[in-house]
């Protein structure tokens, strides 16, 4: 399916309200920033996951390759090596037989963690709000959940859609869990009859 549910939702709100074009029109700059937002994103996710890889690669040649040589100097000097150099060169020993089975495992682990996370929606929150409350990148993310949520929410009222029908849309095709969550208070909350502002306090 080329249209998520809710541009074709908008679409048929368009067409029985006889604002197509004007949905259209929305929907194109709609599409538009959203492809801008994912492209800033895997933008500011590029750098950390460079240094972090780096790091890795970094490790593994110091551990196969020049800690096994400070280890022989060690030897042929007949010197005790203190207790924290001993703990390195037993690491370092470890990591130089073993790197290749702790690589595997490793990607089984992540591959195990990345299938219970798509699984579990439990999973899926507690990661969010993980994500959410990060210090790095929470003030950007927050911004940039709040940015899609209005944006919909204008498209969704240029169709002559009800706020409260809006709310449900928009719940639906957020990606962050604790939002869909605290969009459904604020959805229940206007259907009682509370005034948007107060439904969000």
């Amino acid at each position: 399916q080329a249209m998520s549910p809710l541009e074709v939702s908008l679409i048929q709100a368009g067409e029985s309200s006889g604002t197509l074009l004007a949905i259209l029109e929305h929907l194109v700059t709609y599409r538009l920033d959203l492809i801008t937002l994912k492209q800033t994103l895997k933008q500011a996710l590029y750098y950390p996951v460079m240094l972090i890889t780096t790091g890795v690669v970094i490790m593994l040649f110091m551990c196969m390759n020049i800690i096994p040589q400070f280890k022989q100097l060690f030897v042929q000097m007949g010197v005790s090596t203190p207790y924290l150099t001993w703990w390195v060169f037993q690491c370092a020993f470890y990591i130089e037989i073993y790197w290749k089975t702790g690589s595997f495992l490793m990607i089984m682990m992540v591959a195990l963690l990345y299938g219970a996370y798509v699984a579990s929606h439990v999973i899926q929150e507690k990661v969010h709000q993980c994500c959410l409350a990060c210090p790095f990148v929470k003030g950007w993310l927050r911004g940039a959940v709040m940015i899609q949520l209005a944006k919909r929410l204008a498209i969704l009222g240029h169709a002559g859609i009800p706020l409260h029908e809006a709310l449900g849309f928009v719940s639906k095709t957020l990606y962050w869990r604790p939002y869909q969550k605290a969009i459904k208070l604020v959805q229940t909350s206007i259907a009682s009859g509370m005034s948007i502002h107060q439904s969000m306090l």
